[in-house]
C-alpha cells in the first residue's frame, strides 16, 4: 500500500484467482455481496451496470440493523477482466452528485493484471476528491479501519484449495503453495501465554505480511498447520515488529524435548480462512 499522491491511496496485491474471477467479484452484484463489506457489516443489496455510465450501487448494513456506507455511484470505464472504474462524484449518466456531508467523494481505479497461471494481481487506486474533504481527512480515513479492512480483508478469495504466494516475477519464492520452513532458536517472551516462541523473519515474514489480509481472522493473527519432528499441530503466527513469532505449544515442547536455546526447525503452512 502507498500514498502515490496528495490525495491517492494505492495497494497491490497478488490474490489466488484468476483475472476473469476478479472482474465478475467487482461487477456481479451477486458476487461483490459476498464480500465487498468488512464483517461485521454486510452488503444487503447491490447494483452495477459494467458498462460506462452504468449504476455502481450498495447498500450496508451494521450488526444491529444501522446503515452506512450506502451510495450510487457511476462507472467511468469498463473493460473485462481488466480494467474497472467507478466514481461517487457522479450518479449514473454521469450525473453530479451532491457533495457529501461531513464525507468525501472518491473514485476506485482497479486493475487486474495476469502473474501466473490461475494468479491475478490486483492493482487498486483510489482517489479523494478534493472538493469536500482535506487530503489528511481522505487519506486518514481510507487509511484507517474499516476502510482497508473493507477493501483489503474482504477482497474475494476462493476457499477450501492450497494458497499460492507469488511476491514478484522477478523474485524467488522462499514460500511454495502457502509451505515454508523456518530454523531458529527457541526464545522466551513474556507476552500471552504460551511463553516460547521461534520468529520468523526476512523474506519469510514479508512474503506472509504480502498475504496477511487474505489469510488473518483479526488483529494480524494467520492460522497455520506446523510441524516439529514428528509432532503435528495447529495454532496461529501473531505479528511482532515486522516479524512473526510461532507460539510453542507446551505438550509439543515436552513431546520433542525442546527447551529455552533450542535450534528447531518448523515446517510450516498457511490455513485459508
Amino acid at each position: 500500500m502507498a500514498m502515490s499522491g496528495a490525495y491517492d491511496l494505492t495497494f497491490e496485491r497478488v490474490v489466488p484467482v484468476t483475472a476473469a474471477q476478479l472482474w465478475q467479484g467487482w461487477t456481479d452484484s451477486a458476487t461483490l455481496m459476498k464480500w465487498f463489506t468488512p464483517a461485521p457489516w454486510k452488503t444487503i443489496d447491490a447494483e452495477i451496470d459494467p458498462r460506462p455510465g452504468g449504476i455502481f450501487r450498495t447498500v450496508m448494513q451494521g450488526p444491529n440493523g444501522e446503515s452506512g456506507g450506502d451510495g450510487v455511484g457511476c462507472v467511468l470505464e469498463a473493460v473485462p477482466n481488466r480494467r474497472f472504474v467507478w466514481t461517487t462524484a457522479l450518479g449514473p449518466g454521469f450525473v453530479p452528485n451532491a457533495p457529501v456531508e461531513g464525507g468525501f467523494h472518491f473514485t476506485g481505479i482497479l486493475e487486474f493484471l495476469p502473474v501466473n497461471g490461475d494468479m491475478a494481481r490486483s492493482h487498486e487506486r483510489h482517489v479523494v476528491s478534493r472538493h469536500g474533504a482535506t487530503r489528511d481527512e481522505g487519506i486518514g480515513r481510507s487509511t484507517r479501519g474499516d476502510g482497508v479492512r473493507g477493501w483489503l480483508g474482504s477482497c474475494p478469495r476462493p476457499t477450501g484449495r492450497t494458497l499460492r504466494v507469488i511476491r514478484s516475477q522477478r523474485s524467488q519464492r522462499v514460500m511454495r503453495d502457502g509451505e515454508f520452513t523456518v530454523r531458529g532458536k527457541v526464545f522466551e517472551w513474556r507476552g500471552p501465554a504460551p511463553f516460547h516462541f521461534v520468529a520468523v523473519k526476512g523474506e519469510q515474514a514479508e512474503e506472509i505480511r504480502d498475504l496477511a489480509a487474505s489469510v488473518t481472522y483479526g488483529w494480524g493473527m494467520i492460522p497455520v498447520t506446523c510441524r516439529i519432528g514428528d509432532t503435528s499441530f495447529t495454532t496461529s503466527l501473531w505479528p511482532k515488529d515486522g516479524e512473526y513469532y510461532v507460539p510453542l505449544k507446551d505438550s509439543v515442547r515436552l513431546a520433542e524435548k525442546v527447551r529455552l536455546g533450542s535450534l528447531i526447525t518448523v515446517h510450516m503452512a498457511l490455513r485459508p480462512r
